[in-house]
């Protein structure tokens, strides 16, 4: 289960240039739809109500063995430094079947969503029968308060948020879809999944694996919470057919002020970035929760070019600048993701690609380095 993420190395220069125009306009991301946060007044999540799966160093197994062969880990009360945990029944049989039923009638899988990672999956606030609304009141409301309670009891969960919530589905048919999901990283800070479907009933095989403890299976209704940037796998299901309803969460204090403040009080700006060579440098994430998607930096190498250059965790990319003056731009979101990755590549050696940044303006400051955009 993954949001998609691309490492970019990018040594990037630039110094103190005139305003620049586009030939046509962008239009402010940042503040716009503002991503989904726990409800005022939803009750804290009391952690007897988790379950953990301790890292297989700490449970007296050969760690790489266990983890390797797929040992399936013992579920034990919640331990607090447990890399993995389990929200126990948060969905009672009938949600599970009313989830998977909504899908069902939907009908609209995609595999176009995600680039890196694709999944099978229909964004959970499509889900008709007011189970869209069911699949974000449950986020809010109860995963966003247990992962603090688990994570981050000392930060609480106001700084927590999410946009991309999705129903996945994995088949044992190749003819239908696709039976799991490779080894990968999320892009998201924390990562959770809710298993609808009966494990030994709907499907056999499948579960989670995760690095530092092995294969997680959940019951059915069972929602399992994880750091985003373990390493961890959808195995595949060998038949049937398996359902999880999938979210990123993305916390403010991890990617800046960029995550969006929805009321008007705060305006972005375009900055020009010029890429010399390529590449290394920044990882980004491809937010699809959002129409249209975005780019967002999630991460900049401490000491780096990017570093350097004043490139920073929550810029959104918003394309290319192509000519010289008033530029061509190239758009870069999702629909576009993959063309502007060629374009990279191919211009690898063959001189500076100019990047246009959207940031939060900072009152009162103005950076010599920037190059502003019209």
């Amino acid at each position: 289960m993954v949001t998609p993420v691309f490492g970019i190395l990018l040594l990037l220069l630039f110094g103190s240039k005139p305003t620049l125009k586009l030939s046509a306009p962008l239009e402010p991301l940042l503040g716009k739809d503002p991503p989904h946060r726990t409800s005022p007044g939803a009750a804290t999540f009391d952690v007897a109500g988790l379950d953990s799966i301790a890292a297989v160093a700490d449970t007296g197994l050969d760690s790489i063995a266990a983890v390797a062969d797929g040992n399936t880990p013992t579920r034990t009360p919640f331990i607090s430094d447990a890399p993995v945990h389990l929200i126990r029944g948060a969905l009672d049989e009938a949600a599970c079947r009313r989830f998977v039923a909504s899908a069902a009638a939907h009908g609209g899988w995609t595999t176009g969503r995600h680039h890196l990672h694709p999944t099978t999956d229909i964004p959970a606030m499509d889900l008709p029968g007011g189970v869209g609304t069911e699949a974000l009141d449950l986020a809010r409301d109860v995963v966003l308060p247990a992962i603090a309670a688990a994570f981050r009891p000392e930060r609480g969960v106001n700084s927590l948020s999410f946009r991309d919530l999705f129903l996945a589905r994995y088949e044992a048919d190749p003819e239908k879809g696709q039976a799991g999901l490779g080894k990968h990283k999320d892009g998201s800070v924390f990562s959770f999944n809710a298993l609808l479907s009966e494990d030994g009933d709907d499907f056999r095989g499948g579960g989670t694996w995760v690095e530092p403890v092995g294969v997680v299976r959940p019951r059915r209704g069972d929602i399992l919470l994880h750091r985003g940037d373990l390493l961890h796998e959808g195995r595949p299901v060998t038949s049937g057919t398996r359902h999880v309803l999938v979210g990123f969460v993305q916390v403010d204090d991890d990617v800046g002020d960029n995550v969006g403040d929805g009321n008007g009080s705060r305006r972005s700006e375009l900055v020009l970035r010029t890429v010399a060579s390529l590449p290394l440098g920044m990882v980004v994430e491809v937010d699809t929760g959002l129409n249209p998607t975005r780019v967002l930096v999630t991460e900049v190498s401490a000491g780096g070019e990017a570093a350097q250059a004043d490139v920073r965790r929550g810029d959104l990319l918003r394309g290319l600048l192509v000519g010289k003056g008033e530029g061509e731009l190239t758009p870069f979101d999702s629909r576009t993701f993959e063309d502007v990755m060629g374009v990279l590549a191919g211009r690898k050696g063959k001189g500076p690609v100019r990047l246009v940044v959207e940031r939060w303006a900072e009152k009162g400051a103005v950076n010599e380095n920037d190059d502003r955009i019209k």
